[in-house]
């Protein structure tokens, strides 16, 4: 038998820890225009694939000339990893944690923290040296980085009203 590690009295919302995925992709793309390596008209061309080294990093699609609209809006995983590499893993994890990602919301006690990986950390953890390849994974939001629902949603907050709002439980709604 097996153990899935799953339960129904964790709250998913604070307590499960997932890749965030495509939406991370906002973190590189704020990165990438604050660190001045990519600007509004900068582009790339995603023929699908990118070879990293001795991989092939995959597209879902083949979107052509992307610029960074096109690519949030096509969710162009060529144009991030470009961006990624340009950027590097230490900015990307710097402004990750700048946007609430890694850190609790403090909302309740049980609340997860999430993981925001760095090459230190690799190198610490693992014995072994942080690599392109691992920077393309974080690029999309994959590999070893770990946010709760809430977090993304307290950084979204960012994007959408050029602050970070803190969750907070209330009492009740209206008067």
């Amino acid at each position: 038998m097996f153990n899935l590690r799953i339960s129904p009295l964790i709250n998913r919302c604070i307590q499960g820890v997932y890749p965030p995925g495509s939406v991370f992709k906002l973190v590189v793309a704020l990165a990438g225009l604050a660190e001045k390596k990519i600007s509004i008209t900068s582009t790339f061309l995603c023929t699908g694939k990118l070879q990293v080294g001795k991989r092939i990093f995959k597209c879902w699609s083949f979107h052509g000339k992307q610029n960074i609209i096109s690519a949030i809006q096509n969710s162009c995983n060529i144009f991030f990893y470009h961006t990624g590499l340009l950027v590097g893993a230490n900015k990307i994890s710097e402004y990750a944690k700048k946007l609430g990602l890694g850190k609790s919301t403090s909302i309740l006690p049980y609340d997860k923290k999430g993981f925001i990986p760095t090459p230190e950390w690799k190198r610490k953890k693992y014995k072994v040296k942080w690599t392109n390849g691992d920077t393309c994974n974080l690029s999309i939001g994959q590999g070893y980085i770990l946010t709760t629902p809430l977090q993304i949603y307290r950084m979204l907050t960012f994007f959408a009203e050029g602050k970070i709002y803190e969750p907070f439980i209330t009492k009740k709604i209206g008067t």
